[in-house]
C-alpha cells in the first residue's frame, strides 16, 4: 500500500519541487517522467510479490530476516510518502 502511496504522491507533488532521484531523471529523458516512475514501481511491486511469495513458500525459515525488511521499507517508504504529501 506505502509503494502505491508513493507513486502517486510522487505524481502529485507540487510543481516547484523536483525529483530527487537521480535514475529517475536520467531515465526521464526519453521518456515521461509519469511513464518512467510507472515502470519503476511496477517493477518494484512485483519485486516485493516475490518476496512475499518466495518468504510464504518457505514459512518459518526467514521470518525474522523478512519481518525486518519489511520494517525497514515500510519505515522508507512511510517518511517518503510524508514528505511528498506535506512538505
Amino acid at each position: 500500500m506505502l509503494q502505491i502511496l508513493d507513486w502517486h504522491s510522487t505524481l502529485v507533488a507540487h510543481t516547484k519541487r523536483g525529483e530527487t532521484n537521480s535514475v529517475l531523471n536520467w531515465l526521464g529523458q526519453w521518456a515521461r517522467f509519469a511513464v518512467v516512475l510507472s515502470c519503476v514501481k511496477l517493477v518494484f511491486l512485483a519485486v516485493l510479490l516475490l518476496g512475499y511469495l518466495y518468504w510464504r513458500r518457505h514459512k518459518g525459515l526467514y521470518e525474522l530476516e523478512y519481518g525486518a525488511c519489511l520494517s525497514i521499507l515500510a519505515i522508507a517508504y512511510g517518511l517518503a510518502v510524508f514528505n511528498n504529501y506535506v512538505v
